[in-house]
């Protein structure tokens, strides 16, 4: 049987409980929800363009929603990037402590 490097999902995770106030996850969560927003907005876009309720307004309604979406996806836990990055930052802080 021939040597298979793990995935993704096989890797052991770290456990990155943060601290509350942590300025470094509530970065790492605000970048999630930036990626999440623009993701979503991407998602969202043409929806609704040839309806004859669509406006100025309605636009400007469904881009404060789909930044509503993604704060909540992110502040629940997100789609894993924001743990990853707070990961990456704690390793970065250990290695300069080095």
């Amino acid at each position: 049987m021939d040597s298979v490097s793990p995935t993704a999902s096989q890797q052991p995770r770290i456990q990155t409980l943060p601290a509350p106030n942590n300025p470094m996850r509530e970065k790492a969560e605000e970048f999630e929800a930036v990626f999440l927003n623009v993701m979503l907005a991407s998602a969202f876009e043409g929806l609704g363009e040839d309806d004859e309720f669509s406006s100025q307004a309605s636009d400007t309604w469904r881009s404060m929603q789909v930044e509503q979406f993604a704060k909540a996806i992110s502040e629940s836990g997100g789609i894993g990037i924001a743990d990853q990055i707070y990961a990456e930052l704690l390793q970065i802080q250990e290695q300069a402590k080095q």
